[in-house]
């Protein structure tokens, strides 16, 4: 095997053309080697050859890219070799499922041949994306308790939040802020109307405010929503929509923007929070803080008991140049770590542009979704994506 050579496949790299083997035992580096591995993917196997050259363990190679693996059989003998190892097996990838905590990704084969295994290339993506966002996130942490420091005085003074303190519901409306919130607006205003409790993440408030709109409950867990709420100068300070509104946040965010809401205010109590995902178990009473704030107000709507929780606004797709937050293209669209041209289909039968991060926080909407059968879940969003779970639903 020669370390600089590899193969291209439709212009891209199998794997590194300069040293292979080191580029191997990195992509090992958080393996554990005393355990069953997994790779999904195969690439030319060099991560495969790595392994055994330091553990007996058994090898599980999910194929991702079966006609490409097919392709290599005819020009790499030393694939023949480990097809006829004991210790290695093959299979195919098995949809609709995450691969085992001792496993790794060969990320160049989630880029060829869309029109194979696509919606699960797109789910891998974004489970390394969350794996880089929770090791980001680790680097972080000094950053963020920094932050808390410098807001102690006046969080002393704020009060935790506890579920069980608020009168239980049986129908909840969440409201994000996509594209789509506009567009259901006569939908919105029936049901509130009507008295359904109504939860609104931070950055749907100035549109909210702009029709009159009064949500129970308001939520925000970005230190960076504080410039999304005076977004177009719709909320100031002295707004009376915000003696109105309840406000539940996290410590990060900003002292300014919390300082704003006159009536009741919660902090988020650590007792009572989930950070974990993908979710494997139903919360019990605490909020989900991974993903973006509308997976924290979905949340929310479970905890207060409700059966029956619409949603809208909650897009995870692009509407034009709106984002699935409601603003215009950021510069993540152009960016291909990001966006890579990906496209999901709305509910209106169209395919729309989304990001990659879109992705990530509307797949884990789901996987709360999931644990919950004995909730119906209703999307109201025209142009919003197709969310695995809710039933899309004109009203």
């Amino acid at each position: 095997q020669q370390s600089d050579v590899t193969l291209l496949v439709d212009g891209r790299q199998l794997t590194s053309a300069r040293d292979r083997k080191r580029q191997a035992e990195l992509s090992l580096a958080r393996v554990k080697l005393n355990e069953p591995l997994t790779v999904v993917g195969f690439g030319l196997g060099d991560e495969v050859r790595a392994f055994m050259a330091q553990s007996s363990q058994p090898v599980k190679v999910l194929l991702i890219n079966p006609g490409l693996f097919y392709a290599l059989l005819s020009i790499d003998d030393e694939l023949w070799q480990l097809l006829q190892s004991p210790q290695v097996s093959f299979e195919l990838y098995p949809q609709g499922k995450l691969p085992p905590r001792n496993s790794i990704i060969i990320s160049s084969e989630l880029y060829l041949d869309d029109s194979v295994y696509a919606e699960e290339k797109q789910r891998l993506k974004c489970l390394l994306d969350d794996d880089f966002a929770h090791r980001n996130y680790l680097q972080r942490l000094t950053w963020l308790k920094e932050r808390v420091k410098a807001q102690e005085s006046f969080l002393m003074g704020e009060q935790p939040f506890d579920a069980a303190e608020f009168a239980p519901v049986d129908e909840a409306l969440v409201l994000a802020s996509g594209p789509s919130l506009e567009d259901s607006r006569q939908t919105v205003q029936r049901l509130t109307a009507a008295g359904i409790a109504t939860i609104a993440v931070d950055s749907a408030l100035p549109y909210l405010s702009s029709i009159g709109l009064f949500p129970q409950y308001a939520l925000s867990i970005d230190y960076r929503a504080f410039n999304l709420m005076q977004q177009g100068g719709r909320l100031t300070p002295a707004s009376p929509f915000l003696d109105k509104v309840m406000l539940i946040y996290d410590v990060v965010a900003d002292a300014s923007l919390i300082s704003w809401f006159k009536q009741r205010r919660f902090i988020f109590n650590r007792n009572f929070i989930n950070a974990a995902a993908p979710l494997k178990a139903p919360l019990c009473g605490r909020l989900q803080m991974s993903g973006s704030v509308s997976t924290t107000a979905l949340s929310l709507a479970l905890t207060l008991g409700a059966k029956r929780i619409y949603i809208t606004g909650m897009d995870f797709a692009y509407k034009g140049e709106l984002s699935h937050a409601g603003t215009g293209a950021d510069e993540r669209i152009y960016n291909p770590l990001t966006r890579s041209d990906l496209k999901i289909m709305g509910n209106d039968g169209r395919l729309h542009t989304t990001q990659r991060n879109f992705l990530s926080y509307k797949y884990i909407i789901e996987d709360l979704i999931a644990l919950h059968p004995e909730v119906e879940f209703i999307n109201l969003s025209p142009c919003g994506a197709v969310i695995k779970g809710a039933t899309f639903r004109k009203l």
